[in-house]
């Protein structure tokens, strides 16, 4: 077990029977039986919402918890938020990557090593979480969002071919002069201008 000076010594000062609620998070989750451990000796335990009261005018000493973490992200309204340590974080992100693991790690450890692996990581997990909204929503917001953010990732291509096959859909199902213009317009050199050219010209 850690123990983990935190940065913000006193809460707000009041009566000796005014109370304060404190939250504890673990990489942005409540965290359940985290020992906070206060000035005057006494240790109190977070409940299943990751809170416990403590009374005003008391210092927090220290929060201890049984993963490894080394940082404490003080966020306002009493919200404290333990970070694992850079190797721990980078474990979970090579066994199971999610964007918010990786974005926690990106935000604490900017000097790291694995910093880099990290980024790329983020761009993979953006691009395929727009890719599985076009394929399932036919939505390219995302997707937009996504190139306007890395426009010069290695998934860019791709992602503007995507992009450009679900205008042509979008064009066929309205199957009009206007909406084949539209896509030729939007896409001049798409992957499918020539059949939207042949198709305006029938429907004129």
């Amino acid at each position: 077990m850690k123990t983990l000076t935190l940065y913000m010594a006193m809460l707000l000062a009041g009566s000796a029977v005014a109370q304060t609620k404190i939250q504890v998070n673990y990489a942005d989750k409540a965290v359940k039986g985290a020992v906070v451990t206060l000035s005057n000796g006494r240790m109190l335990k977070t409940d299943a919402t990751g809170s416990a009261i403590i009374a005003d005018g008391i210092t927090i000493a220290s929060v201890t918890y049984k993963d490894a973490v080394n940082m404490v992200v003080n966020a306002k309204d009493n919200v404290y938020t333990l970070v694992p340590s850079e190797k721990k974080l980078y474990k979970i992100i090579r066994s199971e990557p999610t964007i918010e693991a990786c974005e926690l790690f990106a935000a604490n450890y900017k000097q790291s090593k694995y910093i880099e692996f990290v980024n790329h990581k983020i761009q993979e997990l953006e691009f395929v979480s727009a890719s599985e909204k076009v394929a399932a929503f036919y939505d390219d917001s995302d997707m937009q969002r996504f190139l306007e953010k890395y426009p010069h990732s290695e998934y860019a291509a791709r992602g503007i071919q995507m992009i450009d096959a679900l205008a042509w859909q979008k064009a066929k199902k309205a199957n009009t002069e206007a909406a084949y213009a539209s896509y030729v317009k939007m896409f001049p050199n798409g992957l499918a201008v020539k059949a939207a050219q042949e198709r305006m010209a029938l429907l004129k």
